[in-house]
C-alpha cells in the first residue's frame, strides 16, 4: 500500500478511540513526567492553552499532529524512564 492510499481521517478516528485513555489523563501523564504545560509546549510545539484545553475536556477532538506529538512526549518519555529507574 502506498502512502498517498492512505486514509487519514480513519487512521486518525482509530488513533483517537485507541487513545481515549491517554486523552482523558493527559494531565495525570504530565504530572507523572514532572512537566509543565510550558515544557511540554517547547517540546510539542503545541500551543499550552491548547495543552490546558485537551487536559479539561474543552477540546474533544484533537489534531492527528496533536496526539502524536503527545504520544511521543508523555508515553514515549515514560516508557524510557521507566526503564531506566529499574
Amino acid at each position: 500500500m502506498a502512502i498517498e492510499d492512505l486514509d487519514y481521517d480513519y487512521i486518525r478516528q482509530a488513533l483517537v478511540i485507541e487513545l481515549t485513555d491517554f486523552t482523558l489523563s493527559l494531565k495525570e501523564y504530565r504530572k507523572k513526567l514532572r512537566m509543565t504545560l510550558r515544557e511540554v509546549e517547547q517540546e510539542t510545539g503545541l500551543n499550552n492553552a491548547y495543552l490546558s484545553q485537551l487536559e479539561t475536556g474543552k477540546i474533544k477532538n484533537p489534531s492527528f499532529q496533536a496526539i502524536i506529538s503527545l504520544y511521543g512526549v508523555y508515553v514515549l518519555r515514560r516508557k524510557s524512564s521507566s526503564l531506566t529507574d529499574k
